[in-house]
């Protein structure tokens, strides 16, 4: 990634097309309306409805693989580098800076946690938890020792249509109580790429903010 600066990291590439994401609230109300009265349902609709069972799905699936117990694990890509999250190893104080590793390391992967919006790193001995300090905007993702604290609650983010050119959804990985917040990767020049706090680019989250999930990634 050397020569691309931070403040560049807000292209989305031609290849991926998407649609504005669907407020589930609103297309509930929506059918709750409209069903009942008989009135013709649009193409439009039908085509939300169609992708809102998509989005359940994904989302589904998505969170049962992240949080799969299994001893292979899984990795969390990122669409930019097709690189790993990487937790690091074995720090005495049991905090590491989140990084990006293109080789998507046996150890130290992380996965979505099965009992609560937490994503949890498997390292060898040590189990911690992605977290940015207090989720203020600029903050850099690290992993540390689990808390439950509020900054290391997180929700994942989708969109309709949006997946990888393998069919998998790709997802942004949003604070839980500032969803509008991202984590975003950063050119981090001579010191490395790492991942910060930033704002979710609209409509649809960049290629930056972007990741998708893979059992194995020697596969790929």
């Amino acid at each position: 990634m050397a020569g691309i600066s931070a403040e560049s990291h807000g292209r989305v590439p031609n290849s991926f097309h998407f649609l504005r994401p669907i407020l589930w609230p609103s297309l509930f109300v929506a059918l709750v309306l409209v069903s009942p009265l008989g009135t013709p349902v649009s193409a439009t609709m039908l085509e939300q409805v169609g992708y809102a069972a998509s989005a359940a799905h994904a989302i589904k699936a998505a969170s049962d693989t992240l949080g799969e117990t299994g001893v292979g694990g899984v990795f969390i890509k990122s669409l930019h580098g097709r690189g790993c999250l990487d937790s690091g190893c074995c720090s005495i104080d049991w905090t590491q800076q989140l990084r990006l590793n293109a080789n998507c390391p046996t150890w130290g992967w992380l996965k979505w946690s099965s009992d609560g919006p937490l994503i949890v790193s498997h390292r060898p001995f040590l189990r911690g938890c992605l977290q940015c300090d207090n989720a203020e905007p600029g903050c850099v993702a690290q992993v540390s020792r689990c808390s439950g604290r509020f900054d290391q609650q997180w929700r994942l983010k989708f969109a309709a249509n949006w997946t990888t050119g393998f069919n998998e959804p790709l997802f942004a990985i949003a604070s839980f109580f500032s969803p509008d917040r991202c984590l975003t990767l950063v050119n981090g020049g001579g010191d490395g790429d790492f991942y910060a706090l930033r704002g979710c680019a609209t409509p649809r989250p960049s290629e930056w903010q972007s990741f998708y999930v893979v059992r194995n990634p020697l596969k790929r």
